[in-house]
């Protein structure tokens, strides 16, 4: 279902996830724990955006939430695997942790260590307190202008503004 006027595709909308693909953008805020659940959504949804996707693109991955229970061991295990098995044209994902303090702090450290644990090639992978500094550096990995900066800014925050609600 397309959202009028705005090129966004959306491709989930629900408790736990929204994904939708924005021009060369996919755009994924969980909304729930890491958990098996919501695992088996983000592959479903990878598995779509792989099959529709034939450009190359970057993935902007937003945690929302103030309280997060970390991931089981085997629930990072499988993380671990669906970064490992990304497509070629996925080149650069971004992921976003708002929250701030220790804590926050920590869980940035658990992703990064996460996307190491990939073992990844010719993807880059960086972690962010915000989104406006994931989305910037999004649009240097696809050589893309401010307007392209603008453009997806409003979208992800259309999106988080209904999270909020």
């Amino acid at each position: 279902m397309n959202k009028p006027n705005s090129n966004l595709t959306i491709m989930r909308d629900d408790a736990r996830l929204f994904t939708g693909i924005w021009k060369d953008a996919v755009i994924s805020i969980w909304r729930s724990d890491v958990d098996h659940a919501l695992l088996d959504l983000v592959e479903e949804d990878l598995r779509k955006i792989n099959e529709s996707i034939r450009s190359d693109y970057v993935v902007l991955t937003i945690l929302v939430g103030e309280r997060r229970n970390p991931p089981t061991e085997d629930a990072r295990v499988r993380l671990i695997g669906l970064v490992r098995n990304r497509v070629p044209r996925q080149i650069a994902t971004a992921s976003v942790l708002q929250s701030e303090g220790f804590t926050a702090t920590i869980s940035r450290g658990v992703i990064t260590e996460l996307d190491r644990a990939s073992n990844r090639r010719k993807q880059e992978h960086q972690v962010f307190s915000s989104v406006e500094e994931a989305i910037n550096w999004l649009a240097k990995s696809l050589g893309h202008d401010q307007g392209w900066i603008d453009e997806l800014y409003l979208q992800v925050s259309e999106q988080i503004a209904k999270t909020d609600q």
